[in-house]
């Protein structure tokens, strides 16, 4: 498996997030990036909070379902523009 660095972590899920429809209710979760790029949540938090801080993203809430079946609004991701 090829070596992540930081900066290409940021920029994948920057494009990732280009994909999401921009629809106020539509996002990608932390999670579910952690998932699709194969790396720990906590780095994919580290990039968003990046491009929060940027202004490149932001946050809404979006509705996922909870290990118990619940549906519940979560926060989730999107690109800006």
């Amino acid at each position: 498996m090829e070596a992540v660095t930081q900066a290409s972590l940021l920029e994948a899920i920057a494009e990732a997030l280009r994909d999401v429809p921009q629809d106020p209710e539509e996002g990608v979760t932390a999670h579910e990036l952690a998932d699709h790029f194969g790396c720990d949540v906590i780095h994919v938090r580290r990039r968003i909070g990046r491009l929060l801080k940027d202004g490149r993203a932001q946050c809404v809430r979006v509705r996922r379902p909870r290990i118990d079946g619940v549906v519940q609004k979560v926060p989730g991701y999107r690109i800006v523009g």
